[in-house]
């Protein structure tokens, strides 16, 4: 798989803009090998966890 414009990941540049625009967060979920959503994290503008004042990812449980 190559690299992705954001254009081409939902489908044409007005939703690609729109989406940019709208301010929209990240978050990366982690699924296991039987479905299940093991951790859900937030993520900054470049992909990167965000973190707490601690320095720990901000994450919501998955329980």
């Amino acid at each position: 798989m190559g690299s992705s414009t954001p254009s081409s990941c939902v489908g044409n540049d007005d939703q690609a803009d729109a989406i940019t625009d709208e301010g929209y967060d990240a978050w990366l979920m982690v699924v296991d090998e039987n479905g299940k959503v093991s951790s859900i994290t937030q993520l900054d503008k470049t992909g990167g966890a965000l973190s707490d004042a601690a320095g720990r990812p901000i994450a919501i449980p998955a329980d």
